[in-house]
């Protein structure tokens, strides 16, 4: 059985060092410490994602569907 695609979901998978490198070569949240946020627990990115524009966020998210 499948399961529905969850942006916050796939925050939470990802290594928050991988999520930084991704973010930051498209100049997105230069100002979010990644370092400091604990694994598992990206709500600050998640906030900081949700700011963004729709076609930003369409844009972001074919990073996480593109791979499967």
């Amino acid at each position: 059985m499948s399961r529905h695609y969850s942006t916050r979901d796939f925050f939470r998978q990802m290594p928050n060092a991988l999520l930084a490198r991704y973010f930051q070569a498209r100049g997105l949240f230069g100002d979010l410490d990644f370092s400091a946020m604990k694994e598992t627990q990206p709500d600050e990115l998640f906030a900081a994602w949700l700011s963004l524009t729709d076609g930003q966020r369409k844009w972001t998210r074919s990073f996480a569907t593109s791979s499967s």
